[in-house]
């Protein structure tokens, strides 16, 4: 297996963190990133931002150049929801998150699950759905020993846009993310990137 894409051929790797934002670990996220200079796009929850101690950490990433995307107000799955649920689900975040978002109206369905129903709310409210292409699997009992950085690498080596699914609310995520981004630091031509 190579690790090199096609001569010229730039990758791009942006990392997103769903579920949050969490009091005990966002903000150590929040300090990783910083002191390694990533910009990331954190999928809030908007139960976790509706309480004033959710919101001073959604304040900042937003201010520390993080996008914000729009996970939905509880964690359920979309598909079983009807229209006006789903509809409500996203409105009653997108109020919570306010003008942090930048106007820029990324969501992304809890365990990626969608249909076409959800898909033509969705797009109604002028969002735009974000899935991804990596996978860290940072939830699961066997790679929450730190493997799923290893996980992870093998799945970005491969591929020219990466779109990265982590967790900012697992302390075994938090703690290896300086890990992931050197190891994302030692492959060639590959730069961080949030979405466009």
């Amino acid at each position: 297996m190579s690790m090199r894409l096609p001569a010229g051929i730039l990758r791009q790797v942006t990392l997103t963190f769903d579920d949050g934002p969490d009091l005990a670990t966002t903000p150590e996220l929040l300090d990783h990133l910083a002191e390694l200079q990533v910009k990331a796009t954190f999928f809030v929850l908007g139960s976790k931002i509706a309480k004033p101690e959710g919101w001073a950490i959604l304040e900042k990433i937003a201010a520390e150049g993080h996008q914000i995307g729009n996970h939905g107000f509880s964690h359920v799955d979309f598909t079983k929801l009807t229209p006006a649920a789903v509809e409500d689900e996203i409105k009653t975040t997108e109020e919570l998150i306010g003008m942090l978002d930048h106007g820029i109206k990324l969501w992304r369905p809890p365990f990626g699950f969608h249909n076409a129903i959800v898909d033509n709310v969705i797009s109604k409210l002028g969002y735009r759905i974000v899935l991804w292409n990596v996978s860290s699997l940072d939830w699961t009992a066997e790679y929450q020993n730190g493997s799923w950085v290893s996980h992870t690498m093998k799945q970005i080596v491969l591929t020219q846009n990466c779109v990265v699914l982590a967790h900012d609310i697992f302390p075994s995520t938090v703690v290896h993310v300086p890990q992931l981004v050197t190891a994302i630091r030692a492959l060639p031509n590959t730069k961080f990137a949030q979405l466009p």
